[in-house]
């Protein structure tokens, strides 16, 4: 039995391990949207076991990262703005529902969203730090919200809308701007006004998606 485990144990670190190679490799464009993703290749390329690669991709694939083709297996997806719209708008009702079933619970979380909100504006030249930071203010953000289903969609979407930040978060213009955003959030949930809390985070995923159509159409 002990041995099965840590079987299970090592495939489960190679999944990740392959996972996150391929992720990263796209996050900073070593494999670009349209690439063809050659299991073989890329085995041998990140040094990495074709099961575990293929489980990978396949995860890749469900969170919108990674594209299949009959007959020519995975390739990187395109990024487009058609997508970012529509995932940014799910995003942000979902989280003013998640803000709305946790009230006024959230309000808790005010000191702990400026800390990171802090720590996100002063990641501004830094683009990987701050895009960590900004997905760490939206989870404390929904943190109390008891909806678990609620919770897991936008663990899921906050994935997906990866890619995208990075275009966002390579603008220290633009992360200022987010971060200013951001306190207007926090100060709402410490005036205990529900309404300009969750209009401030429909403000903050809207002024993302202008950014954004920018960024795709250029």
């Amino acid at each position: 039995m002990v041995y099965r485990k840590a079987a299970r144990d090592s495939e489960a670190s190679e999944r990740e391990r392959a996972y996150d190679a391929v992720l990263e490799a796209i996050l900073d464009k070593r494999l670009p949207a349209g690439t063809r993703l050659v299991e073989a290749s890329l085995s041998q390329e990140l040094a990495l076991s074709r099961t575990p690669l293929r489980e990978a991709l396949f995860l890749l694939e469900r969170e919108g990262f990674v594209e299949t083709h009959l007959r020519r297996g995975f390739s990187v997806r395109p990024m487009s703005e058609r997508e970012a719209r529509e995932i940014y708008t799910i995003v942000a009702h979902l989280e003013v529902l998640a803000v709305r079933e946790s009230w006024p619970q959230v309000v808790s979380c005010s000191k702990e969203l400026r800390a990171i909100n802090r720590r996100f504006l002063a990641a501004r030249a830094v683009p990987r730090r701050a895009v960590a930071a900004d997905q760490d203010f939206h989870r404390q953000l929904v943190s109390r919200c008891p909806n678990d289903t609620l919770v897991g969609m936008l663990q899921t979407l906050h994935r997906r809308v990866l890619r995208y930040e990075y275009f966002h978060m390579g603008d220290a213009v633009l992360v200022a701007r987010s971060a200013a955003q951001h306190d207007e959030i926090v100060s709402g949930l410490q005036r205990q006004q529900l309404e300009a809390a969750c209009a401030a985070i429909e403000r903050n995923y809207q002024e993302g998606i202008s950014a954004l159509r920018s960024f795709i159409q250029a």
